[in-house]
């Protein structure tokens, strides 16, 4: 009887894991979605950012500046990682004294 008991909390205990891995996985796709959000966003920026340098480059070269005086071209900005907050579970925690 003590088997079938174990097995029965162990198939449980498998089942319960499974269900807090796929919250898990959801909750770190539904933050690389956000990231990926914000990445686009910063993306787009540079991109306005590096067609202005590129005008202001084309304009001082028609005032005959030199190529070594123009300005720097701006710096494409890190890609920003997912943050993921697990909450973990005061209830689950792995308490196995009974070994």
């Amino acid at each position: 009887m003590a088997q079938v008991a174990s097995e029965k909390a162990e198939r449980e205990k498998k089942a319960a894991d499974k269900v807090q891995r796929q919250l898990g996985r959801e909750q770190k796709k539904a933050a690389k979605a956000a990231a990926d959000d914000v990445w686009k966003g910063m993306v787009d920026a540079h991109k306005v950012e590096v067609d202005a340098w590129t005008a202001e480059c084309a304009r001082l070269r028609v005032l005959k500046v030199k190529v070594k005086d123009l300005p720097k071209k701006p710096k494409r900005p890190a890609k920003p990682k997912a943050v993921v907050v697990l909450e973990s579970d005061p209830s689950s925690d792995d308490d196995d004294d009974d070994e």
